[in-house]
């Protein structure tokens, strides 16, 4: 309401899209962050399952994982 009373609806507007660009921002920076490691969590565990003999069943127990994570 400071605003308002400081500066009108023209202030008030100009905070708004402040507050929002920066929520914007670092909406953006946690999904990237998130993204950012799941991919690289999948690359490891895919170049993982192609290096040991027994990667078949590394890659099967890592789905029962996935699907008992799903469900919870």
């Amino acid at each position: 309401m400071q605003v308002v009373r400081k500066y009108s609806a023209a202030g008030l507007w100009e905070y708004l899209k402040d507050q929002f660009a920066d929520l914007k921002a670092t909406v953006m920076d946690t999904v990237m962050d998130i993204v950012q490691k799941q991919v690289i969590q999948a690359g490891i565990k895919w170049v993982m399952g192609m290096l040991t003999p027994v990667g078949a069943f590394i890659k099967a127990a890592m789905a029962i994982i996935d699907v008992v994570k799903f469900f919870i």
